[in-house]
């Protein structure tokens, strides 16, 4: 995938101690000895689903050694960098080494790419040419999710098209109540980027498909759209069945569109109960992502709070599975344009 996006990362440093020289029996402080080399980066990252995802703020160093190696592995997705020390791209474990310098020039093209659509951990560990070791640092990526144009979301007007909405307009939510939207986040793919890469593509949930009259007409949502069911949020992608729930095979190009509240909650969204935005440090992948802070310079980072528990996987989502599967029989079977 030849797209990038780059995104402004908070910085945690890992703090380490420098400026001692290379002897036998050097004192360790917790794992790391002093003088062994430091890994500082960002502590959280957001990939887009299905587009390379540049992983800013990553460094090293040392002021023992000149020379080490730094490897990094991925629990789920893809990585990848350029340079002439670089081993295993496009694996979930690549290894960089040579000088600071080349180590650190390669890590300015550090990119991670999701290809299971699930969360996952970048863990780097590195050594130095002497054997010292640094503590081992951890980047947490989240992969984030969105509603397409032409979605109809429930108002206290009634129902009205996502794009047409703007900050302020008042929404009923899945439980009734009156809340205005904070802040509405949009994206959008080429229709030759989203034919190249499949995982961009939205899934059609048919009219009907999880209830009588639910949703009320097809509603196409990102993969990783949660879609609130008997208590829970469950991403789209994990109720596919080929029939009723697909994954598109061709569309034009793709805006997708986000709303956000005061709090995470539920939207009726062609209605169908499914979940508003929510910061989970994935504000940047939409474009407009600095509009927020200029309408809220004092706003506070908060940690994420889900108004509902997220399940991929386990008996109720197979409960379920099966219920719409059960459904299938009483609709048309089609496949998403």
């Amino acid at each position: 995938m030849s797209s990038v996006v780059r995104m402004q990362l908070s910085t945690s440093s890992l703090l380490g101690f420098r400026g001692a020289p290379a002897t036998e029996g050097l004192r360790r402080v917790g794992s790391a000895k002093i003088g062994s080399p430091i890994i500082t980066g960002p502590s959280s990252a957001t990939v887009i689903e299905g587009q390379d995802t540049t992983i800013s703020g990553v460094n090293v160093g040392d002021d023992v050694s000149n020379t080490f190696t730094l490897t990094l592995e991925d629990t789920n997705g893809l990585l990848s960098a350029t340079g002439t020390g670089v081993t295993g791209d496009d694996t979930t474990t690549l290894v960089l080494a040579g000088t600071i310098l080349q180590v650190n020039t390669d890590l300015q093209t550090l990119t991670d790419t999701d290809s299971s659509l699930a969360d996952d951990t970048i863990n780097l560990s590195a050594i130095d040419g002497v054997g010292n070791t640094a503590l081992p640092h951890s980047i947490a990526v989240t992969v984030v999710a969105c509603y397409v144009r032409g979605t109809m979301i429930r108002t206290i007007e009634g129902e009205r098209a996502i794009e047409s909405l703007a900050i302020g307009d008042v929404v009923l939510t899945a439980g009734g109540e009156e809340k205005p939207i904070r802040w509405i986040g949009h994206r959008a793919y080429s229709k030759r980027f989203a034919c190249c890469n499949p995982d961009v593509l939205p899934i059609c949930i048919t009219a009907g498909a999880l209830a009588d009259g639910v949703p009320s007409r097809d509603l196409y949502v990102s993969p990783r759209h949660a879609m609130f069911i008997d208590g829970v949020l469950v991403p789209a992608i994990d109720l596919v069945n080929g029939t009723s729930i697909t994954e598109a095979v061709s569309i034009e190009e793709i805006a997708y569109l986000h709303i956000e509240l005061a709090e995470h909650d539920v939207l009726l969204a062609n209605g169908a109960p499914s979940e508003s935005f929510i910061d989970d440090n994935s504000r940047m992948m939409f474009h407009n992502a600095y509009d927020f802070a200029a309408l809220y310079p004092s706003a506070e980072r908060r940690p994420a709070i889900y108004c509902a528990p997220r399940v991929s996987s386990g008996p109720l989502l197979d409960t379920i599975r099966r219920r719409i599967e059960r459904r299938v029989k009483n609709l048309p079977v089609r496949r998403a344009a």
